[in-house]
């Protein structure tokens, strides 16, 4: 408050150079009116729907803004608010597989089902059975086909040894020519020669 000398100076004050704003009707000291113009009329442009507004409102517009993105929680994308409900319900009617009972649960669900079941997981449709009995199926087959694989890279290896294995045997055998020595070896399905 003012004290009771001063206030006929302070209305005379006032008189003279408070002005009401005739955009925002606030009242406005003359010698401060730029800077009120700047702070509370200058305009900025909304960043997500680009309507230009007075400084001033731009922080309350952003919080209503139609186009303000959210993040949907199932499938963590931004999502214009004016569509998100919509967005939200489409999303959340998704289903996806509980790991527990194999059982397929709506995504806006799935939060809450998870939490409480305590089922055992059922046996998958026959479909997916099927897949099951392929996918191994395709497992035995590339098994089989690498075990050949190897056995063809091992095959000059093992011929070699039965090689040095024969030329050992024949230098300790008695009675044989010292130069010639042939024998047979079962590697596999293949019969191989060694002279």
């Amino acid at each position: 408050m003012f004290p009771e000398s001063k206030i006929d100076s302070h209305f005379s004050y006032c008189r003279r150079n408070i002005r009401r704003c005739e955009l925002c009707s606030e009242m406005v000291d003359i010698n401060h009116l730029d800077e009120h113009m700047e702070e509370a009329h200058s305009k900025e442009e909304c960043q997500w729907c680009k309507l230009e507004l007075d400084s001033k409102h731009t922080e309350s517009h952003r919080k209503t803004c139609p186009s303000r993105p959210i993040v949907c929680a199932y499938c963590e994308q931004s999502v214009p608010s004016k569509t998100f409900d919509n967005h939200q319900l489409e999303c959340g009617a998704r289903t996806k597989r509980c790991l527990t009972c194999s059982k397929d649960i709506l995504m806006r669900d799935f939060d809450m089902h998870e939490a409480t079941c305590l089922e055992p997981p059922t046996l998958p449709p026959p479909a997916t059975v099927r897949a099951y009995a392929d996918y191994n199926d395709y497992l035995r087959k590339n098994r089989e086909r690498l075990q050949l694989e190897q056995k063809e890279e091992l095959k000059p290896m093992a011929i070699e040894r039965v090689r040095i294995s024969a030329a050992n045997q024949a230098s300790r055998r008695p009675g044989e020519p010292s130069g010639v020595k042939h024998e047979i070896k079962e590697l596999g399905s293949r019969v191989v020669h060694i002279s």
